[in-house]
């Protein structure tokens, strides 16, 4: 699909809203589930046992790599922007879970971590789906999925797939399902250490 399509549909969408006052919000999550059903058929239909074994080797090096950069840059950003570490460090080890993050740390620490969760997470997303197709030529297509994190398995999968071909959208899924079964424990282990 290309850029002008997808435009002429948003703006379709803008307008339509403005004509007809419409609720459409509780169908949001179709569109994603069947572009994943999709993507998933796809690669089901053209992968073997012996390649799922070496995606999951790769992915779960992708992994290690999100939960490390993803500490070392909640620790940066707490010394430079004068937060706790115990704010950066669980915010950041969110790793892009943005609806997880922000209500551990409203019930854990208070509003402004809340937000600090919430935004940091939210903006590793839209950076992530702006900047993989360029870092994947940069950094390569598979180490570029760690700065995706919990992200790499549904918002973020159809610009990893478009431009990371078909084994790294295996990587992807498999390194956000693992950076999502990680995240809240690693959040949680945040908060009690720091």
């Amino acid at each position: 699909m290309n850029g002008h399509f997808a435009l002429l549909f948003f703006i379709i969408g803008v307008v339509s809203s403005m004509l007809f006052n419409i609720d459409l919000s509780q169908y949001l999550d179709i569109p994603l589930i069947l572009l994943l059903f999709l993507v998933g058929y796809d690669i089901a239909s053209n992968v073997n046992l012996k390649e799922v074994k070496i995606y999951t080797l790769r992915a779960t090096i992708v992994v290690f790599s999100t939960v490390i950069g993803s500490m070392i840059g909640g620790l940066i950003a707490s010394t430079l922007l004068n937060m706790s570490l115990r704010e950066g460090v669980a915010a950041a080890l969110g790793m892009g879970w943005y609806t997880m993050t922000a209500p551990l740390l409203l019930e854990k620490i208070g509003s402004s971590a809340a937000f600090i969760g919430f935004a940091s997470n939210f903006l590793r997303e839209v950076i992530s789906l702006l900047t993989y197709p360029y870092l994947s030529k940069v950094v390569g297509a598979t180490p570029a999925i760690a700065m995706a994190g919990a992200t790499s398995m549904d918002t973020t999968l159809p610009v990893i797939s478009k431009y990371g071909g078909k084994e790294n959208t295996i990587i992807a899924l498999i390194h956000g399902s693992l950076v999502t079964m990680l995240a809240p424990i690693l959040v949680q282990i945040a908060l009690n250490i720091f």
